[in-house]
């Protein structure tokens, strides 16, 4: 995962995977201007970052073996890729500074959503455990779910600020 990262950042992201799944939504919709792709995007990578995060969140007793440490590379690629994504989108060409960034960022909102589930799990298995220990699957899978949707809102919200139409072409 890191040495994905750090070959995204130092070559510059992978193109053809990127182009590849921005066709796929254009081929859809061909009257889809870069905003709308750029939602499209989000919308893609909010829904495989809760549906890990729910997985992930889980009680390590129900699902034991998925290390939270693999939702946490999970959601850091998946959130460079789409800040990446959304530039390719609007047509914006990234530079290593830019990159970095993003990379770093997609660190930050992945930890924090991490932290966020980790403190939400303490704290279910302390309020459920005699009252109704059966709750804790589902409100880890739930709080998983939202955090990491919510990461990947942040992160698309956060991209279309920095490379969307309201930036000054290079």
């Amino acid at each position: 995962m890191y040495a994905d990262l750090a070959r995204a950042v130092l070559l510059g992201p992978d193109g053809e995977r990127l182009d590849r799944e921005i066709r796929k939504i254009v081929e859809r919709h061909p009257d889809a201007d870069p905003e709308e792709i750029a939602r499209s995007l989000v919308a893609k990578a909010a829904l495989r970052c809760a549906a890990v995060g729910a997985v992930a969140s889980v009680p390590a007793g129900f699902l034991a073996g998925l290390p939270l440490a693999a939702d946490l590379s999970f959601q850091v690629l998946t959130l460079n890729r789409l800040a990446l994504a959304v530039a390719r989108a609007h047509e914006r060409d990234t530079t290593p500074l830019d990159r970095a960034a993003v990379a770093v960022g997609a660190l930050a909102l992945a930890s924090a959503s991490h932290v966020f589930r980790s403190g939400f799990l303490r704290g279910a298995r302390a309020s459920f455990r005699r009252s109704a220990p059966g709750l804790l699957p589902y409100a880890g899978a739930i709080a998983g779910a939202a955090s990491g949707a919510l990461a990947a809102w942040a992160a698309g919200r956060i991209a279309g600020d920095a490379f969307g139409r309201r930036r000054r072409r290079r």
